[in-house]
């Protein structure tokens, strides 16, 4: 099947294949393309070899924990609503006890 793609468009598909810009699908085609034919695999390797000098400009740095930002922003107003419900369940309670407990003595 490679044979019928241009060199031209086998070159595109590498670089593509390589800065990871393919969706799922296409993604699994040229990575076939690449383990059965020895020109994409010379290509995609060539690409690599082209970008990795890109790659050693960047320094490596830790990524920020952003969980317990994410955790605030997302689940804060669950919480509110959690801690309002129990209040509100609570208060419910002491009222039913107070209720059965003064019906209790009048009737007692």
């Amino acid at each position: 099947m490679a044979e019928a793609i241009p060199r031209d468009d086998l070159d595109l598909l590498a670089a593509e294949y390589v800065l990871g810009l393919l969706d799922a699908e296409a993604r699994r085609a040229a990575a076939a393309l690449v383990e059965g034919n020895g020109t994409m695999r010379l290509l995609a390797e060539q690409w690599e070899d082209r970008l990795a000098d890109l790659n050693a400009e960047f320094v490596s740095v830790e990524a920020p924990d952003v969980w317990p930002a994410l955790d605030r922003q997302l689940f804060a107003a669950r919480r509110k609503r959690t801690r309002l419900f129990w209040l509100l369940v609570g208060a419910f309670a002491v009222a039913l006890v107070t209720k059965v407990a003064f019906w209790a003595q009048l009737l007692g």
